[in-house]
């Protein structure tokens, strides 16, 4: 995940006004400016027959709360690890 979100940072860093404010995952980035909420999840399969079909999934964690109740946007971002 560390891995990851570097990639994310160092591209973004490239082209925009661009930090990370609080937290690990989710966290806070300003980008020029506005505030966003970013969430990184691996793509899982989303049934065991068929390896085509995936799905990422929001986990059960506090800081959601607090998330949910924001005014700010939130980005949830699923990968796929192997591609």
């Amino acid at each position: 995940m560390t891995k990851l979100k570097s990639v994310l940072d160092n591209a973004l860093s490239k082209r925009l006004t661009y930090s990370t404010i609080n937290g690990d995952n989710p966290y806070l980035i300003s980008i020029d400016g506005v505030y966003v909420y970013v969430y990184l999840r691996q793509l899982s399969s989303a049934y065991f027959e068929n390896k085509n079909i995936t799905r990422a999934q929001l986990p059960i964690h506090p800081d959601f709360n607090e998330i949910k109740t924001s005014n700010i946007p939130f980005v949830f971002l699923g990968y796929d690890w192997i591609n």
